[in-house]
């Protein structure tokens, strides 16, 4: 039996080693990041092409795109919920799923201080007021990704640990930490994405 654990333990850590296989949900991610990207350079043209405020009527033209990556980041979430997820799944998928987080973390950023939070007048060199009005008009779809993007995270993070319990007690200790770190990836950059989400509250 502890024959069986050690040729286990080496087998994980072969796939530990080996490079991360493309799996169907790594590219459900990745079509999900490329269309968050489409919609992040729309709006940030669109934010350059006006002086870099955003007036209402800029934010009209916000909000669809916005919209648009909501129902992208919906879409992800049914993918990612509705598979059983196992080990390639996690190392393929979670580094893009971060990188849609950093990816949405700036835009949200770059909107709060376009909006005025923050931002330098050009001429004066002063702190531009914050538009709450304008502000306003993001919340609730701000509001709605934040959500989605909580369950996501979540449902990787209680997959990491399920499969950490596994290989723990398999002796994997090598795809342990590679799953640990991943682990750690994710809430060290969902930390940051719900600071910028505290601007909009």
């Amino acid at each position: 039996m502890l024959l069986g654990k050690l040729f286990t333990s080496l087998a994980f850590a072969a796939m530990a080693i080996a490079p991360v296989k493309r799996t169907t949900i790594g590219d459900h991610a990745r079509d999900c990041y490329n269309g968050v990207q489409v919609h992040y350079n729309n709006i940030t043209h669109h934010i350059h092409d006006h002086g870099g405020i955003i007036t209402v009527n800029v934010a009209a033209t916000i909000l669809v795109e916005l919209d648009a990556i909501l129902a992208l980041i919906v879409t992800l979430v049914a993918q990612i919920t509705g598979n059983v997820l196992v080990q390639v799944d996690i190392q393929d998928s979670v580094p893009v799923f971060i990188d849609i987080v950093i990816l949405l973390t700036t835009l949200l950023n770059t909107i709060y201080s376009s909006c005025g939070g923050g931002k330098l007048h050009a001429a004066s060199h002063s702190l531009l007021p914050l538009d709450g009005a304008v502000i306003s008009l993001f919340v609730s779809v701000v509001v709605s990704i934040s959500l989605q993007i909580t369950i996501i995270s979540s449902s990787l993070i209680l997959t990491i640990n399920g499969l950490l319990g596994l290989i723990l007690s398999l002796l994997g200790s090598l795809l342990g930490g590679i799953l640990g770190s991943l682990k750690l990836d994710i809430k060290s950059t969902i930390s940051l994405f719900d600071t910028a989400i505290g601007h909009y509250h």
